[in-house]
């Protein structure tokens, strides 16, 4: 008899919110990746405005740090790459249409301006000669626990650097310039002064979401425990896995079981199958011999006739 499966003495504890299913690291909700995509929207107006800033310090891109990498041929339509090195590794390359982080292994994310969420990028791919959305390789989710801790360090690099970016311009320019660059913006969702601090909030939910260790699937979470039970734990631990191993003989029986029920069903089916051609052949051997019954009728037939006239020319 198979043993009904009990829920271990150590007890599990809840997921937190956002854990999608065992082994992953949390996600954003829903409302923080659409706050995160519509402020990067509105970053990069402000951006744009950065650029054309012509009071000193001229270029505030340039003035924080930036490299701006133009097109090499006249007249070639496009954005312009601005990329800077972040302090805890990595380059940072802007486009008008994007940003993307790629690390100093290679493993690179990308955030679209216009499109909500993480992609990752190919593996060891340069943003040298890019200057179109169309110009982009695949992205891809970032699917694997992996890719995710990877592309959750990376944003938090990016999050960092643009937070200490509005701030050092608050601080160059006081918080009217940023309210005079967002005079023109149809759709601010916060006041240009607070750009810092929203940047500055994000940052923390995300880190507080990656921060959470991969729930492991086998055994459940049991959360911490203090040095006085850990005993009682590991006593616990061979009886779950004595009754785990029952249930994966029992299974694995009942596997073979279903295997050879399939298998006798198929002996089965084939029997089936030559007892109904079995059953062809004797309709078929029925009809050869009425078919043979009807010739001697007719040769007796035929006789008669004969004999008929035979008697008549006499």
């Amino acid at each position: 008899m198979t043993r009904a499966w009990q829920q271990p003495r150590y007890g599990t504890k809840p997921r937190p919110d956002g854990w999608d299913r065992p082994g992953l690291t949390p996600k954003l909700s829903v409302a923080d990746k659409r706050r995160l995509q519509e402020l990067l929207h509105q970053q990069m107006w402000c951006w744009g405005r950065d650029v054309l800033h012509a009071a000193p310090p001229g270029n505030l891109l340039v003035w924080a740090g930036m490299t701006r990498h133009g097109s090499d041929a006249p007249g070639e339509r496009g954005s312009n790459r601005y990329s800077v090195a972040l302090p805890r590794g990595g380059v940072l390359s802007l486009w008008a249409f994007g940003v993307a982080v790629v690390d100093d292994g290679g493993f690179g994310v990308f955030l679209h301006r216009y499109l909500r969420g993480v992609r990752v990028l190919p593996a060891r791919w340069q943003p040298a000669g890019v200057r179109q959305a169309e110009q982009l390789p695949a992205l891809q989710r970032p699917v694997s626990p992996g890719s995710r801790d990877r592309s959750a360090e990376l944003l938090d690099r990016l999050l960092r650097w643009i937070e200490r970016y509005e701030r050092d311009v608050l601080a160059l320019l006081g918080p009217e310039y940023r309210t005079r660059t967002l005079a023109r913006w149809e759709h601010p969702i916060v006041e240009g002064p607070a750009m810092a601090d929203e940047w500055q909030r994000l940052g923390s939910i995300y880190r507080r979401a990656s921060a959470a260790r991969p729930c492991p699937a086998h055994p459940p979470w049991r959360g911490p425990q203090s040095p006085a039970d850990d005993s009682t734990v590991k006593a616990d631990r061979p009886f779950f896995s004595s009754d785990g191993l029952r249930e994966r003989m029992a299974g694995a029986l009942v596997k073979a079981d279903g295997a050879l029920v399939k298998a006798d069903g198929a002996l089965f089916k084939a029997g089936g199958a030559l007892v109904k051609a079995g059953g062809a052949v004797s309709k078929a051997g029925g009809a050869v011999s009425k078919a043979g019954g009807a010739f001697p009728k007719a040769d007796g037939a035929l006789f008669k006739a004969t004999g008929l006239i035979f008697m008549k020319e006499r």
